[in-house]
């Protein structure tokens, strides 16, 4: 059982949107510049971020993995990367945590759902700040659409918005346009497959899985 995914490289932000329609990478190598999915659009202003992706010559063992991306790092080593889902799918295969166990300790840090009026920079925010590649909308308490790191770089390119001009984008976020908020029926292999996945009105993605991988750390 392996503990890392592929790593998808691409030449240009163009390229990076058609990849992510047709996969769900959580790192993207782009011309040269190494960029975790929740700030890609960084790459708009040509900004990658620091020490958000470490690259090491060879892959570290697992409870070195499990640590530095526990601590919010994401780990790309001979064209892999290590993610808190990958991590997280490996720790499930292996026994080191059950299902159900994983999930419930999940459902603790769902992602935080913003009102449907709230504006595209209040949803850059949330997923900078967190860590988040997708973010539930909101209306009448009630969870109704999902947007994703994927809508906002999509957003930002038919509008040809600069990465300045997208940071103080006061559009409404219904206008990111996004999925229906819908139950999955195997939350936890949606996670492990895709950007995330819907429990009753909460949603879990990547971010909720690095909350939880801090307390496996110290069991390991």
């Amino acid at each position: 059982m392996t503990y890392h995914e592929p790593l998808v490289e691409v030449g240009s932000v163009e390229e990076a949107l058609s990849a992510l329609e047709r996969a769900s990478p959580l790192v993207v190598r782009l011309a040269g510049a190494y960029y975790p999915l929740h700030l890609l659009h960084r790459s708009l202003g040509r900004r990658p971020p620091k020490g958000a992706v470490r690259v090491l010559s060879s892959m570290p063992g697992f409870r070195r993995a499990l640590s530095m991306v526990s601590s919010g790092v994401y780990v790309v080593a001979r064209g892999r990367v290590v993610t808190p889902r990958s991590i997280l799918r490996h720790a499930v295969e292996e026994g080191l945590l059950s299902p159900e166990a994983a999930l419930v300790r999940m459902l603790r840090h769902a992602v935080p759902c913003l009102r449907c009026n709230a504006s595209v920079k209040t949803v850059v925010r949330l997923m900078e700040s967190r860590g988040a590649v997708a973010v539930p909308l909101c209306w009448r308490s009630r969870a109704v659409r999902v947007v994703t790191a994927v809508e906002v770089l999509r957003y930002a390119l038919d509008r040809g918005l600069t990465l300045n001009q997208l940071l103080l984008d006061r559009t409404p976020a219904s206008r990111l346009g996004g999925a229906e908020h819908l139950p999955s029926k195997d939350p936890l292999a949606d996670l492990l497959e895709r950007l995330y996945a819907t429990v009753g009105e909460r949603l879990l993605d990547v971010s909720s899985a690095r909350m939880v991988l801090g307390e496996l750390a110290g069991g390991v």
